[in-house]
């Protein structure tokens, strides 16, 4: 993925471009977005208390205009204009693209031939909250998807604009397409949502229509439940009772989110659980 795109922006702060950077381990995020792919609000709260204290860094197209290698400049009073690299994946859709270690740039070097005026790529050393910022300016989920944190490494996140901007203005929310992958911990309390819109009842009857063909769920709950670290809102979760052995029950939830997906009311997805019948 590659493209690019240039940002004019004016704010309160200062920035360091380009050049080398001084971070120390105490403003280096990188182990804390390493820990928020996981999804959880936990995760993502202790990466949000550290943003004040840390640093990004922007890959450059161009030199900033004016400015020498590791001048550090003041940005109250006036307009920087950068030229960052950018990503665009295979549907052509481009992301702003931020880093917490000059070091994990490397991957795009390479990949992707990122360089700076033609030479050795540099960088532009921001303080985190004003980079997340300058991105969510930028991030308008019709020309810019949404932003991408240390691209191509192990520790890649992906966020999308509604998630940026909760960054931005200091609330931890869970993010729902990386939490989806994680296992449930048993020390996490789940709660069943009371009132609410009733099932509807095309999706109750898609689910009894799919259970004409599973004999081997012998019986199921719908429920609307809500995780804190892991639901922004109430869903719907259905419990299946059955008797047959693990290795089963992968199919059968497959089978279920095929028959019942188009009818889920929002925010559009659901969970399967299975209430194991002892024999």
């Amino acid at each position: 993925m590659t493209d690019e795109t240039s940002k004019t922006s004016g704010a309160s702060g200062a920035l360091a471009a380009p050049g080398a950077s001084d971070a120390s381990d105490a403003r280096d995020l990188t182990p804390l977005i390493k820990t928020a792919q996981r999804g959880l609000r936990r995760d993502v709260q202790a990466l949000l208390d550290q943003l004040p204290q840390a640093e990004l860094f922007i890959p450059l197209v161009r030199n900033i205009e004016g400015v020498s290698d590791g001048q550090r400049l003041d940005i109250d009073d006036g307009e920087v204009k950068l030229v960052p690299h950018m990503l665009l994946d295979e549907e052509g859709h481009h992301y702003a693209a931020l880093f917490s270690n000059p070091g994990l740039m490397a991957a795009m070097e390479r990949q992707l031939g990122w360089k700076t005026d033609g030479e050795d790529l540099k960088f532009c050393t921001v303080p985190a909250l004003f980079a997340l910022d300058m991105a969510l300016e930028v991030v308008d989920e019709e020309h810019v998807l949404g932003l991408v944190l240390n691209a191509g490494t192990e520790y890649e996140l992906t966020l999308r604009r509604a998630e940026l901007a909760s960054l931005t203005n200091g609330k931890a929310i869970p993010l729902v397409g990386y939490v989806a992958n994680l296992e449930p911990d048993d020390g996490e309390t789940t709660l069943i949502a009371e009132g609410g819109e009733p099932p509807s009842p095309v999706l109750t009857a898609a689910i009894e229509a799919c259970l004409m063909e599973l004999p081997q769920v012998e019986g199921y709950a719908l429920l609307r439940t809500f995780n804190a670290e892991r639901d922004l809102e109430p869903h719907p979760t259905l419990k299946l009772a059955t008797r047959v052995d693990e290795s089963e029950l992968q199919g059968i939830a497959g089978k279920m989110i095929d028959a019942i997906g188009k009818h889920l009311p929002p925010p559009g997805y659901i969970d399967i659980v299975f209430d194991r019948i002892d024999d």
